[in-house]
């Protein structure tokens, strides 16, 4: 069973009342969208929402003979709604199931990102004609979090200055990324020098002071993340089948915009525009070409 269902308001199913679900999915969808796979099969992916931009997909196939529908997985989503990134994605397909991660190199996070991909119909059919991605809607299920406080704000001369030292610092990436041996040493530098100021100031202050917000992978599975982000906007929706309360806030972390999920019942603090949210989120995201 998913963990990550809890997040969209089914915190206590137990695996016949998933049946059910899912089989009211496959009747119920509000969206369905069938792809063709590289053998002929057609391939449906079956949605049905409980809140609004919340729900449940269920993935499968459909018999050659019969046109019957036989489920292969199913995943809970949230539909961002908020351009995260333009960069190029380049798009895996997952070993064991008709499934897709997303992948690409994001200036602002330093590191790779990757995310579940969830319109994997349109994506497969893109790939085939060899087009290239213009932008992500990204989004993440939370399976906890706690709202902090918000770092003490900083003046304009500051908020410039860190604004300045994050365009050079994308700059360096970018011209590291195409083999410039001088931005690769400026940027080990610039690691080395931030390294030591944080190794001086976590003797004194608490980490969460220093670091405002962070994308980390956790774990070992790739599209999962720890992440502390500003709030933007929040709004408290409810499941329309298990009535529980669910929380949605758009957040910026490390200049990425996107949107999340959470049970109330898993997320310490009251989330207000302004403060933080730290937890563990499950990326996902819509490719578009």
């Amino acid at each position: 069973m998913n963990k990550y269902l809890k997040s969209i308001g089914f915190s206590d199913l137990n695996r016949e009342n998933l049946e059910d679900l899912l089989k009211r999915v496959e009747k119920e969808n509000y969206y369905e969208s069938i792809s063709f796979l590289n053998d002929g099969t057609r391939y449906g992916e079956l949605r049905m929402q409980v809140a609004p931009n919340i729900g449940v997909t269920v993935c499968g196939y459909y018999k050659e003979d019969t046109s019957e529908f036989v489920r292969e997985y199913y995943y809970p989503f949230l539909k961002g709604t908020s351009k995260s990134t333009n960069e190029k994605i380049e798009v895996e397909r997952y070993y064991d199931k008709e499934a897709l991660c997303g992948i690409c190199d994001e200036i602002r996070m330093g590191v790779t990102l990757i995310f579940f991909v969830q319109n994997i119909g349109n994506c497969n059919t893109e790939i085939r004609e060899k087009k290239i991605s213009r932008c992500t809607y990204l989004a993440g299920l939370a399976e906890s979090g706690t709202i902090l406080l918000p770092i003490q704000k900083k003046n304009n001369g500051q908020v410039k200055f860190k604004n300045s030292i994050e365009r050079k610092n994308n700059e360096l990436i970018s011209k590291a990324r195409e083999g410039d041996e001088d931005a690769v040493e400026n940027l080990m530098e610039n690691e080395i020098n931030t390294y030591s100021t944080l190794t001086k100031r976590i003797k004194n202050e608490d980490v969460l002071s220093i670091v405002s917000t962070t994308i980390i992978p956790y774990g070992v599975e790739p599209d999962i993340y720890n992440i502390i982000g500003n709030i933007k906007k929040v709004k408290k929706e409810i499941n329309k089948i298990s009535k529980e309360e669910i929380y949605i806030m758009k957040i910026d972390a490390n200049g990425i915009e996107f949107d999340i999920c959470i049970n109330s019942n898993d997320l310490l603090g009251e989330p207000k525009v302004g403060r933080r949210f730290k937890g563990k989120v499950w990326l996902q995201g819509e490719v578009y070409y």
